[in-house]
């Protein structure tokens, strides 16, 4: 779908949704969509939301008398990078057996961008031995069983759904074992997040 192509009344509740936490109530875009329809706003608007539900970008719903929008967590990455809206990003990482602290520190050295907000996938074990090891980093661990690939993916899809509407969620592959590392490869193709590794020589390899 070129998201880019939608009409301007659709590209008006997609913006404004993201802008606010991925929904927005329909009313509070009447003065706005007056500027683009010259007559009866109110109805373009209800009808492009009926559309965009249809078409599977959004979820509509009543407020009491209000429509309320929202966008449905797989698109909005994609809807941010198409209509040029950026967001805070959440560093979601791996951390898994004895050198998961060097991967995360390295990781952590390269990139770029500074994250709002450190999520780190992990087992119970990993996470204790390395309790005290990352209180310079303000995270927050989502534990899973690094041998079941479905329970995994399901756990961290859960967290990445919940993260989207306020963060744009950056997924690093470069620590975990196997199952981790496809799970959140998975989850992170699916909601058309970008992910990236960290090779042995130190160097970042982004998968879009």
């Amino acid at each position: 779908m070129m998201l880019e192509r939608l009409p301007p009344i659709q590209q008006l509740i997609l913006r404004r949704a993201l802008e606010n936490g991925g929904k927005v109530r329909l009313a509070d875009l009447s003065l706005e969509a007056r500027k683009i329809v010259r007559y009866r706003a109110s109805a373009a608007l209800h009808q492009n939301s009926i559309l965009l539900e249809r078409k599977g970008i959004v979820e509509r719903y009543h407020d009491g008398r209000a429509v309320v929008v929202r966008i449905k967590p797989k698109w909005i990455q994609p809807l941010r990078k198409s209509l040029g809206i950026s967001a805070d990003i959440c560093y979601m990482g791996l951390a898994f057996g004895e050198d998961a602290l060097k991967k995360i520190r390295a990781s952590m050295d390269l990139v770029t961008f500074s994250p709002k907000r450190i999520v780190l996938i992990s087992e119970e074990p990993s996470r204790e031995s390395l309790r005290g090891e990352l209180d310079d980093l303000v995270h927050e661990w989502v534990l899973v069983d690094p041998s079941d690939y479905y329970v995994c993916r399901l756990r961290i899809e859960d967290k990445v759904s919940s993260l989207l509407p306020q963060y744009e969620v950056v997924c690093d592959l470069s620590g975990g074992n196997r199952i981790m590392v496809l799970a959140l490869s998975e989850v992170g193709r699916g909601y058309g997040l970008r992910r990236f590794l960290v090779t042995e020589n130190k160097t970042i390899v982004w998968i879009y």
